[in-house]
């Protein structure tokens, strides 16, 4: 697990093209690889926490009847993608430029979300046949959900560690600091579900203020990740290209904060909203994905 940390700050920001052969360095107590190897695979076991909201946010939206086919169709892209990395990540693949893990700590955590993603996959694969989340069905994946996001949030800090600092070419603050900013493709997607799920739930309030906790994630590692935050481990953005993309990220945060920060003081939002909200994060969504994509080749 991870440790504690003292800082308030600290707590808001950690808590919650390819050839044909990959790159390997040998040192003298083991195996380690290259600093894009390393944050290839931080990268994409961070999607991995991503795709388990993206799931849950689209069987929100089937079950609020908002473009159901649409959304249907995103689950089961996100599933696939979510079972073919999880593939990917344990025994390599060409495809998604991952070497095989060897590190016996991310193996385990990585055996934990296997775990949990078998019953995830039940009510997700319910929703596909379907075409639409039930009540009944909607509240058990919702839970499936956020234990998938722990298990992989757990996988993505693992990894973070076990290749971070091995060597002078791969720091403990590039892998962390890829581990924050994919964390905040996973966000972009856990607040919209959110506020979707205030127009389902019985206790609005209660999502709400989980929806505040969420934004205020989002915002503090999005400005860490602009400056750095030392005690966090968290390093400047390390180019130009990387910087200005994070400011594009950043001007489209400053446009779509103002409708969470509604919801998040307990607005319910109609399915117009919503849509409006959805394919705005979507752009968000993009654009930080390839800033950490950029994070690969520094």
């Amino acid at each position: 697990m991870r440790p504690t940390l003292k800082l308030s700050n600290f707590l808001a920001i950690v808590a919650i093209s390819f050839t044909t052969s990959l790159p390997v360095s040998v040192q003298a107590d083991g195996p380690f690889i290259t600093a894009e190897q390393a944050a290839r695979k931080v990268n994409v076991a961070g999607r991995q926490r991503m795709l388990s909201q993206r799931i849950a946010k689209a069987a929100c939206f089937t079950a609020r009847g908002i473009e159901p086919n649409v959304y249907r169709d995103q689950l089961i892209q996100a599933r696939d993608l979510f079972e073919q990395s999880q593939d990917a990540l344990r025994y390599g693949s060409l495809e998604m430029k991952l070497l095989p893990e060897i590190r016996p700590s991310v193996l385990l955590a990585q055996s934990e979300v296997l775990n949990s993603w078998s019953g995830f996959r039940a009510p997700v694969n319910e929703i596909v046949r379907r075409g639409y989340a039930g009540p009944k069905t909607l509240s058990d994946l919702q839970t499936k959900s956020l234990t998938v996001l722990r298990d992989a949030n757990e996988v993505v800090y693992k990894t973070a560690m076990a290749y971070g600092g091995q060597s002078k070419d791969v720091s403990l603050g590039l892998t962390l600091t890829v581990d924050i900013a994919g964390r905040q493709r996973m966000l972009s997607q856990k607040m919209v579900k959110e506020v979707c799920l205030m127009g389902l739930s019985e206790t609005p309030a209660a999502v709400a203020e989980t929806l505040t906790e969420t934004v205020r994630l989002f915002d503090a590692s999005l400005t860490a990740l602009k400056n750095g935050y030392a005690d966090a481990g968290i390093i400047p953005a390390p180019t130009s290209e990387i910087a200005a993309m994070l400011d594009t990220v950043s001007g489209q945060w400053v446009q779509l904060k103002p409708y969470f920060d509604a919801a998040a003081a307990g607005e319910i939002q109609d399915a117009s909203t919503l849509t409006v909200m959805e394919r705005q994060a979507e752009i968000l969504l993009r654009d930080m994905n390839r800033a950490v994509g950029m994070y690969e080749n520094i």
